[in-house]
This record gives structure tokens, C-alpha cells and sequence, in this order.
């Protein structure tokens, strides 16, 4: 009796922890601190980046962890997303865009493709034009594709491991119980994210 006890407390800390880093995950994505960081840091910023970056906060901001909206707002804001990165980071930032949206009325949570991207922004080695950070989209009869990959960065041990994508993978649990797939693959040159959401 006590064993189940202790085994339901365990249960429900998991449950609590899974809750919690499904929340820290929205937030990041909500407001990344390496972005504001680059904002604030850097004092040759253009009148027009800084207009950018506040029409893009201004966005986000109003938007909720509970919030669901259609696909092609997520896409739009997730444009300007990467926009802003390029404009502000030092490193050149290349990036090859594929969607394929079939039905534009799909809903989802917003941000949810967001912690994919911001890995693959940070983690990977992007400045190459002929080995950009490629980002497809495909949606079919309530079936989400979605493949982020970048070139791997060899001064970094295991992008996969990264705590984002944990977390990310907490909020994805949370939101699609066992309506979803995310793969992971990595050889020595490639690092490529999948996700497969089943939406309405």
C-alpha cells in the first residue's frame, strides 16, 4: 500500500515536471533571450531592425500557451522570426525555405514550430550558402510535416541533447498526447529534425 502510495506521488511529480517543461518551452519561444540579447547589445542597430524587432515583439507577446491559431499565422510570424535573426547575428545566416500548405485552415498551438527552428538557428553551422539551414513544410489531410536541418556544428557535442528540445518535447506530449512523431537523425555533416503532427 505504501509502495503504491509513493509510486502515484512519483506519477504525479512527472506529470508536474512534464507540465513545467512544457511551459518553459512556450516561454522561450515567446522571448528568446539570445534575440532580445542581440537587440539590446547591439548599439549600430538600424532604425528599421529596431522597428522590425518591435513589431515582432508586440506580436508575440499578446500570445498565450493555451492559444491555437491557423497555420498561416504560425508561418508568417515564424518568417519574421527568422528574418530578425539574420538581420542581427554576425555570423551569416543562410536559410532555404519549402512550404507546402494544402489546407490553410489547420489549426495549432502557436509557437509550437518555433523551438525546432531556434535550435537549428543556434546550434548548427549556417553561414555556408550552399549548405543553408533548409526548413519544409508540408501539410496534407490533417497531417503536419515538418523538417528542420542544418549542417552540423562540430564544436558542439550533441545538438540533440540541447535542453530546448526537451522541453520541446514535453510541450509536444502536452498538446498531442500520442498524435505525433518527432525523429531525430545526425551523421557527421547532417543534423535533421522531423516532426509529424496529426491536426484538425
Amino acid at each position: 500500500m505504501i509502495w503504491k502510495r509513493n509510486s502515484k506521488t512519483i506519477e504525479e511529480l512527472e506529470q508536474k515536471l512534464k507540465s513545467s517543461e512544457s511551459k518553459l518551452s512556450f516561454l522561450s519561444s515567446k522571448f528568446d533571450a539570445e534575440l532580445i540579447g542581440e537587440v539590446f547589445q547591439n548599439e549600430d542597430l538600424s532604425n528599421e531592425n529596431r522597428h522590425d524587432f518591435n513589431d515582432f515583439l508586440k506580436q508575440i507577446s499578446f500570445l498565450k500557451e493555451d492559444q491555437v491559431w491557423d497555420i498561416n499565422s504560425e508561418i508568417e510570424l515564424l518568417k519574421q522570426y527568422i528574418e530578425l535573426y539574420k538581420s542581427l547575428k554576425k555570423e551569416v545566416l543562410n536559410v532555404k525555405l519549402d512550404y507546402d500548405i494544402s489546407d490553410s485552415s489547420l489549426k495549432l498551438p502557436c509557437l509550437i514550430l518555433f523551438p525546432m527552428v531556434e535550435n537549428a538557428i543556434k546550434n548548427g553551422y549556417n553561414s555556408m550558402e550552399n549548405h543553408p539551414l533548409k526548413i519544409k513544410l508540408k501539410t496534407t489531410e490533417h497531417i503536419l510535416t515538418f523538417e528542420v536541418s542544418n549542417r552540423v556544428n562540430h564544436y558542439l557535442l550533441n545538438q540533440a541533447s540541447e535542453l530546448g528540445l526537451n522541453q520541446f518535447q514535453s510541450r509536444l506530449i502536452k498538446e498531442f498526447s500520442g498524435k505525433y512523431e518527432f525523429l531525430v537523425n545526425s551523421n557527421s555533416n547532417l543534423f535533421k529534425m522531423t516532426l509529424l503532427l496529426k491536426i484538425q
